[in-house]
This record gives structure tokens, C-alpha cells and sequence, in this order.
């Protein structure tokens, strides 16, 4: 499968654009979301997105963006980012993760909530589980009441949040189907961590949603595809987040178009479902 990606070397301005003109010339959704962009080196990854998002935003109208940041340490870097880059929309979203941080400070409650006090429009993630490799410097039982902490602050704000439960699933679905658990007004998993098994208990939470990437168009993405089938329309939405290396928001045309014709539906019908999907993720 083609992917249309940056090379190692920064491209020019002008070559980006060649290469979406033709996509975008027949794009008329006004407003793709990333609901997760690929983030492992800031100084980097921020700006190599921005600069291929922004030249596709040109032509094809808007693409949002939200940035994580799941480590404290770039709690400050993510949230003081712009909310409006050459045409693109900024979004920070900040969360604890064991995965994401060997320790947790002391103060990050104060610091979470001075940031939310700050913007109104941020959101609060990733949050959630991680038994992989990665999360073993914090213990399940320390890594669940993070979670439920960063929840009820979720509720408590009116913030949408963003979940991720590598190889920790069932262990995250347990904590929102708690009994008298309040949940925020939107939470966001991505497909690629649903495991098809457990869809139908997933899809006895409110206000879940399922987060699509460049991966469910690889011949690697049979599962991301199953879920896809049994999501429905106001359930959709994409990300750039992906195992697939070099893969940016600049992708999510392309996304949104084989979802479309592998739902068999129009595209200007996918697309009017995303954005009012993604509305209600930002509060509009």
C-alpha cells in the first residue's frame, strides 16, 4: 500500500504541495481531525508535521491537530504551542502514563489544572493502562488509581479524553464499567488497541469513540479493519498516530477515503459524520 510520506530529508514547501494538489483538489471536507499525532521527539515531530499539515491544510481548508503529551516533561512545550500554525488548528492534550513517564510528580494535579485553567479547549491525555515492557515502572494497582484520578478530573472540567490500554484492554474496560463511574464527554481509543473480542463490550460504554490510522489501509491492519465494520458513522475518527513510520495528519485525506469506500458510503458522508464527531470531541 502507498503511503504519501515525507522523506528523511525535510522536503521543500513546494514538493509538499505537488504532491497533494490532485487530493486536495477534490477534498471538500472542511475540518480533519488528528486526534492523535505521532509524537516521540518534540523538536522534531512537531515541526516536521506542521510543515507537511500546513501545506495540505492550504489547499484542502482546515486539518486540526492534537498534540500529546504523556510525559510531564512536555507538559510545558505542548501546551504553550500556538493554537494557529500556517492554517492549521492546535490542540494540546496532557496526561500521565507509565509508559510515557518514569516518575510522577509530585505537583502534576496543581500543574494539570493550571493548564486546563489556561485553555479552555485542551484535552486531557493519553491516559490509561500499559502492561507492556514499557509500563513495568509503575505497578497495575498505581497505574489504575492514576487513571481514575486523571478521569474525574476529565469529568470534573468537561474535557474530552484520550485513552490508550496497550495489552491492558480488559483491565481499562473493567474501571469504566465501575458502577457509579462517571465518564467524561468523550473518550477517544484507538482502533488499532480494540481487540475485536472485546468490540461488543466497548460498545457498552457511552461516549466512546475509535480513533483510525493510516494502518487500517496496510495489509497489517485485518483488525483495525473488522472494528471499522462495526463502528458506527458518529463513532469514527482518525489519527496519525501509527506503527508506520513517516506517516503524518498530512495522511488523513487519504484515510478518510478508504474508510469511505470500504464502508461503501459517500465520501461527503463519512466526512459530514467526522466532523460532527469531532466537534463534540472540542466542545463545538
Amino acid at each position: 500500500m502507498f503511503f504519501p510520506t515525507k522523506n528523511k530529508e525535510l522536503a521543500t514547501r513546494k514538493n509538499v504541495e505537488r504532491k497533494y494538489h490532485l487530493l486536495a483538489h477534490h477534498t471538500i471536507f472542511n475540518g480533519f481531525l488528528d486526534t492523535r499525532v505521532r509524537f516521540e521527539n518534540y523538536n522534531r515531530d512537531v515541526q516536521l508535521n506542521l510543515y507537511d499539515t500546513a501545506a495540505i491544510s492550504k489547499k484542502s481548508y482546515s486539518i486540526s491537530c492534537v498534540y500529546t503529551a504523556q510525559n510531564p516533561v512536555y507538559w510545558d512545550n505542548i501546551a504553550n504551542l500556538h493554537p494557529h500554525v500556517s492554517g492549521v488548528s492546535i490542540f494540546p492534550a496532557l496526561g500521565l502514563m507509565a509508559s510515557g513517564s518514569m516518575f510522577v510528580p509530585h505537583d502534576w494535579e496543581k500543574t494539570l489544572k493550571y493548564h486546563l485553567t489556561m485553555n479552555p479547549k485542551m484535552l486531557i491525555g493519553e491516559i490509561g493502562l500499559d502492561l507492556t515492557q514499557q509500563g513495568q515502572s509503575m505497578s497495575l494497582e498505581a497505574q489504575k488509581e492514576l487513571f481514575k484520578k486523571q478521569l474525574n478530573t476529565a469529568v470534573f472540567w468537561g474535557r474530552s479524553v484520550l485513552l490508550s490500554a496497550p495489552n491492558a484492554l480488559p483491565e481499562m474496560i473493567q474501571i469504566l464499567q465501575e458502577e457509579n463511574r462517571k465518564l467524561p464527554p468523550a473518550m477517544i481509543l484507538p482502533a488499532a488497541q480494540v481487540s475485536y473480542q472485546l468490540l461488543p463490550q466497548l460498545q457498552n460504554i457511552p461516549n466512546l469513540y475509535y480513533s483510525f490510522s493510516p494502518y487500517v489501509m496496510d495489509s497489517r491492519g485485518y483488525n483495525e479493519r473488522r472494528v471499522l465494520h462495526k463502528t458506527p458513522l458518529n463513532r469514527i475518527l482518525l489519527e496519525s498516530k501509527t506503527k508506520i513510520k513517516n506517516c503524518n495528519s498530512a495522511n488523513l485525506p487519504y484515510v478518510a477515503n478508504f474508510i469511505a469506500k470500504n464502508l461503501h458510503i459517500e465520501r461527503k458522508q463519512l466526512y459530514a459524520a467526522l466532523l460532527k464527531n469531532s466537534q463534540r470531541i472540542l466542545g463545538d
